[in-house]
């Protein structure tokens, strides 16, 4: 099997708990889950510790030079730092990034 039962654990239980008929009913594996958090926190790192590089080359990227990037222009970058995100990694990561006037 490639979930086993003593390890086996609902990743949302807390925010989203599981209920009859939902896709999250199904059991998923710890180790599984605890490389997504891996990934999530080795492509956080990279961003907070390289911050203000990124910052300088948002604004290189932008033409008006205010900094602000399309998504795709993002996610490009964001892969080149950390090639392990997947798409769900890179639209938490949007989601946190995204300044309060951001459309």
């Amino acid at each position: 099997d490639l979930i086993a039962l003593s390890s086996a654990h609902y990743p949302n239980a807390k925010q989203n708990p599981p209920k009859r008929g939902d896709a999250d009913f199904l059991l998923t594996s710890r180790k599984l889950y605890g490389d997504s958090v891996l990934v999530h926190g080795a492509a956080l790192n990279a961003i907070k510790s390289n911050w203000d590089q990124l910052r300088q080359e948002f604004t290189q990227l932008d033409p008006y030079r205010t900094g602000y990037l399309q998504s795709d222009e993002f996610d490009d970058i964001l892969i080149e730092l950390c090639p392990a995100v997947n798409q769900e990694d890179l639209d938490m990561l949007k989601f946190r990034f995204q300044n309060k006037h951001d459309s």
